[in-house]
């Protein structure tokens, strides 16, 4: 187990679930929420005994999607539950057993805390869902305050655990007809309502993105998604039609950068004669992605200023160093997603008119705590990424199992040559500098090693390993899993690499000290060491051939974040007419 990822387990075990759980019983949504419980409880026979009523699972989605609150009983269901996606819908999930105000309510009226708690809530649940894995009392008081007309949920998950108290409080829920999900008897927890309420959150957001997702396929047997650049671009071009038609939308059709067309439902949206804002939900796939689920929206007006002017806003963060491809002080909306936004806009722009943009993700502050952004010198917010716009589920081995496979069709192609890149950069670079046979380049991910045996266990007489200069220089230092979890030598590397070129020690700190790889590149260059890059690429050469005992030619590219060619290995290959003499299959 120790080689499995988390994600790996996570999909065997819903896998396993599937398996168990038999033939397909009740609704798909019914069912998604039995999954949830049984992975949740490890126990499918009691997920099978959940009674789930009729229009309960529809009236949660509906709830999640109008950005109702979710209250909870104690702190630890309220811990569980997926919070990020329901604050970027606009809601809150809230608990109020520690609050002053509860103890003061429990003293004064002789109940408990839980009871309390849900009776300082009420004013709180109108349209929400409320969640209740461990407290009997809060039940039954809940129950009380729905008799009174003082609380109007839209659904209770009703799943309190106990000897006292817990089998009859659910009986008393279910006398009183309201959308519910529960079970019969002792048995519940915290664990068990969170799981009912995230399976309801993620039927929330599948809604939204399910018509989009199946348009863009599967990988391996996986989902694939969407960037939260095409969300900002969906977004934009819906606020921006809606301005100009004075009329509202419900689904907006864009192209992405490869010119695939992908349509995408529209939400939020707030229509005047000067601005319009809406939003656009971002789904992953079957990708693991913090941002999954989070609402991108678009504020798009009228301007003075012809053309289309784009803004970051709240959520979204801000670029403090230098290195990435946007620059300092700019907004961290990346090349691709802002010309995607201002091509669409501009075709919808009337003669002499502007458009101003402002782009924003509710939490998205909070929310990049999770992400790489802080090491980056983003501040302030999640980032709007992509480069094709479409999210390719990664690290499974369904995925590994997609990458051999298209080496396969490669080498069967031409196997003379064979071109591993590990995402856009390289790709772009192969295709445009060396223009290889349309097949024979193959995009791995992290997954480095795994493809360099591939292609060697398929006799491929030569691989070109081409990519960015921080990919590069972790395949230089032995690592052949680029992923950040595996490790990171990036800086060490580079910074060898310039020693052995004749740099001297202030400078060599000088490269340990930077964040990003890309930023030695105009160090590097303005100060006559681009050589280091031909030392990269040469490492990063013979550490591949090692890995694979020599049973394939290897030869490195090292690129910017451009695509420039910055040097090559091994031999003469650092200049780019060697390289394209070496790729030739002729």
């Amino acid at each position: 187990m120790s080689d499995r990822t988390p994600e790996d387990i996570y999909r065997e075990s819903f896998s396993i679930v599937e398996e168990k759980l038999g033939p397909r019983t009740g609704s798909a949504e019914e069912r998604e929420v039995i999954k949830r419980v049984a992975h949740a409880s490890a126990d499918v026979s009691f997920a099978r005994r959940l009674v789930i009523s009729e229009g309960a699972v529809a009236a949660g989605i509906r709830a999640v999607r109008a950005g109702k609150n979710i209250l909870t009983d104690v702190e630890m269901v309220r811990a569980g539950v997926r919070k990020a996606a329901v604050e970027a819908a606009g809601g809150e999930t809230l608990c109020f057993l520690r609050d002053a105000e509860t103890a003061e309510i429990a003293g004064r009226e002789g109940i408990t805390r839980s009871a309390a708690a849900m009776r300082l809530a009420a004013p709180l649940i109108e349209g929400g869902i409320v969640a209740i894995g461990n407290a009997p009392t809060a039940l039954f008081e809940l129950c009380r305050l729905i008799d009174a007309s003082a609380a109007r949920p839209a659904l209770v998950v009703g799943v309190p655990i106990g000897f006292v108290g817990a089998a009859e409080s659910k009986r008393e829920l279910l006398k009183r007809g309201v959308p519910c999900i529960t079970n019969r008897g002792r048995r519940g927890g915290s664990a068990i309502a969170a799981a009912v309420v995230n399976a309801v959150i993620s039927l929330a957001q599948r809604g939204d993105g399910s018509d989009a997702t199946r348009q863009l396929g599967t990988t391996g047997g996986l989902k694939r998604g969407y960037t939260t650049g095409t969300c900002a671009q969906a977004a934009s071009r819906a606020a921006a039609l809606m301005l100009v038609r004075q009329s509202r939308l419900d689904r907006v059709e864009v192209r992405l950068p490869a010119g695939t067309p992908l349509s995408l439902a529209v939400h939020d949206q707030e229509l005047t004669p000067d601005r319009v804002r809406c939003s656009v939900v971002k789904d992953a796939g079957d990708d693991p992605d913090v941002t999954d689920g989070i609402k991108v929206f678009s504020e798009v007006r009228w301007s003075d200023r012809e053309g289309v002017v784009i803004e970051g806003g709240l959520g979204i963060g801000r670029v403090t160093r230098p290195g990435l491809a946007v620059p300092v002080g700019e907004p961290a909306v990346n090349p691709t997603p802002r010309a995607m936004i201002e091509r669409d806009l501009t075709e919808i722009l009337p003669p002499e008119r502007g458009f101003h943009v402002t782009l924003s993700i509710p939490g998205g502050e909070k929310l990049a705590s999770r992400t790489w952004n802080p090491r980056l010198g983003i501040e302030g917010g999640l980032s709007i990424i992509g480069t094709t716009g479409i999210v390719e589920p990664k690290s499974t081995a369904a995925y590994t199992a997609s990458i051999d496979a298209a080496i396969g069709m490669a080498a069967a192609l031409d196997p003379r040559t064979v071109f591993l890149v590990p995402g856009y950069v390289g790709e772009r670079a192969v295709s445009t500098l060396l223009a290889p046979p349309s097949g024979s380049v193959v995009r791995v991910g992290d997954h480095v090693g795994f493809s360099l045996e591939a292609c060697a266990a398929r006799s491929v007489g030569r691989i070109v390993l081409a990519g960015h200069v921080g990919k590069v220089a972790k395949v230089a230092a032995g690592l052949f899993d680029t992923h950040s979890r595996a490790g990171d030598a990036r800086l060490e590397t580079l910074a060898a690499c310039a020693a052995a070129e004749g740099a001297d020690a202030g400078l060599v700190r000088e490269i340990l000290d930077l964040d990003l790889a890309e930023a030695s590149v105009e160090i590097l260059e303005s100060r006559g060491f681009a050589g280091a890059f031909r030392l990269v690429a040469e490492r990063a050469a013979r550490r591949s051939a090692a890995l694979i005992e020599g049973r394939s030619e290897v030869a490195v590219m090292v690129l910017d974040l451009e695509g420039r060619f910055l040097g090559g290995g091994p031999g003469d290959l650092e200049r780019l007419d060697g390289w394209k003499r070496f790729s030739s299959s002729e």
